[in-house]
């Protein structure tokens, strides 16, 4: 969001600043300018008109353009895409349910043996080690 503003900033900006150099050049000379001071002259008063006029222009892009463009979508959204997204994760979840309820007796089942398994491989280990470093005490 901070990027898009900064951007739509900068574009507000520079073509504001154009429009403003036209309106000047427009009023003030019929020709391009003569030498180097007076179009020096020129750039000052674009910029002042700019720096002057700028705060209202974009206040007025804002209220106009940006905050019922983001209204409506804002509705846009609401209305169209939310409904369907709730609509499709409620069928999804259901469907997910329905499946681990069918699976869960025997994912139980499942994990009872692998609890078994590694039990029982866990103590022939032990005592696999114990006689293999202390079996000399039991012989």
């Amino acid at each position: 969001m901070r990027k898009f503003l900064f951007i739509f900033y900068l574009i507000i900006l520079f073509s504001g600043g154009l429009v403003f150099a036209q309106e000047t050049v427009q009023k003030r000379t019929t020709s391009p300018p003569k030498d180097f001071q007076e179009a020096k002259e020129i750039g000052k008063n674009v910029l002042i008109v700019a720096k002057e006029k700028l705060p209202t222009i974009m206040k007025q892009v804002w209220e106009e353009q940006v905050v019922p463009f983001w209204k409506k979508a804002d509705i846009w959204l609401k209305d169209k895409i939310f409904p369907k997204m709730e609509y499709h994760y409620k069928e999804i979840d259901s469907k997910a349910r329905k499946k681990i309820e069918k699976q869960e007796p025997l994912l139980k089942n499942e994990v009872k043996e692998k609890i078994e398994i590694g039990r029982n491989s866990f103590w022939t280990r032990l005592r696999v080690f114990i006689e293999s470093k202390f079996g000399w005490v039991f012989h």
